[in-house]
């Protein structure tokens, strides 16, 4: 039986992410570019992100009753005032969700601090902007995975900079062929609890048919519209599913981390953003 759950426990065999799982600064919106691609970092084949590659991940901080903080979900920034996450890791009621951070590379350091890299290379510290409000999409039940997105609005606009960037929407037609150049990749972080992996990360997504999945889940909760697949190791929930094309090439973000099945390689759904791409436009207006 598959059994939907929160935080960090796995019960069952479908795990539910949540729980477990070149622009200037004063630039309007409408001249920020999106997606930026480095076509040496896309090459260079590690898991471990550099610090300024990905810029558009986000964490999405909780506060519970006692005022206790946790970073427990993934969200992508996709202008200067929304990022765009799971649906179900707002469907909380012992936590509500307080903040986002921006431009975090290692989850291990405290979010005041300054991210380094090995070579001594370090990023400003991390942007921590509250929210204003959540739309999540009206048809999303925790009974299903289906329609698990949402959009948070912030308080204030992100400070757009090196190391911190949205990534671009998609266009609503599919235009992956499956070679190296669009191949897809997960963007985000590991879930906690399982490696010892605690900065931001990329790993290539080898996609299935949606039927794959549904086989593992005798509970029949899978929708067609998933985008069903493996990486390495788990995403937390609303990891960033990217694809890369155009030109020049940027990323695109093509889905997020919904649900998984508890294994390594990790087989997991991403809910479909294109499915969803009018309800996004609508509820992250400037």
């Amino acid at each position: 039986m598959i059994v939907l759950h929160r935080f960090l426990a796995i019960i069952g065999t479908l795990w539910f992410a949540f729980i477990t799982f070149e622009t200037s600064a004063d630039a309007s919106p409408s001249e920020q570019q999106c997606g930026n691609l480095n076509e040496s970092q896309v090459k260079n084949g590690q898991r471990i992100t550099e610090l300024d590659e990905h810029p558009w991940i986000a964490r999405i901080e909780f506060t519970d009753s006692q005022g206790d903080r946790e970073h427990l979900c993934i969200g992508a920034l996709i202008n200067t005032r929304h990022v765009v996450t799971a649906a179900h890791c707002l469907d909380n009621a012992d936590r509500d969700v307080s903040a986002v951070v921006l431009g975090d590379w290692d989850s291990s350091n405290n979010i005041t601090e300054r991210d380094c890299n090995p070579q001594g290379l370090c990023a400003p510290p991390p942007q921590r902007i509250e929210l204003k409000s959540l739309a999540m999409h009206p048809d999303y039940t925790i009974h299903k995975v289906d329609n698990d997105i949402a959009v948070i609005k912030l308080a204030r606009n992100a400070e757009i900079s090196e190391y911190v960037q949205p990534i671009c929407l998609p266009t609503a037609e599919e235009v992956s062929t499956g070679t190296a150049d669009t191949a897809l990749q997960v963007s985000g972080f590991v879930r906690p609890n399982r490696r010892n992996i605690t900065k931001r990360i990329k790993m290539p997504f080898e996609k299935v048919r949606t039927e794959e999945c549904q086989k593992k889940d005798r509970d029949n909760r899978i929708a067609n519209s998933n985008i069903c697949g493996s990486t390495e190791f788990n995403p937390m929930s609303g990891s960033a599913l990217i694809e890369a094309h155009g030109e020049p090439r940027r990323f695109h973000l093509v889905g997020v981390a919904a649900a998984g099945f508890n294994s390594e390689p990790s087989l997991h759904l991403h809910t479909n953003v294109r499915l969803h791409l009018n309800w996004i436009l609508q509820n992250s207006k400037m």
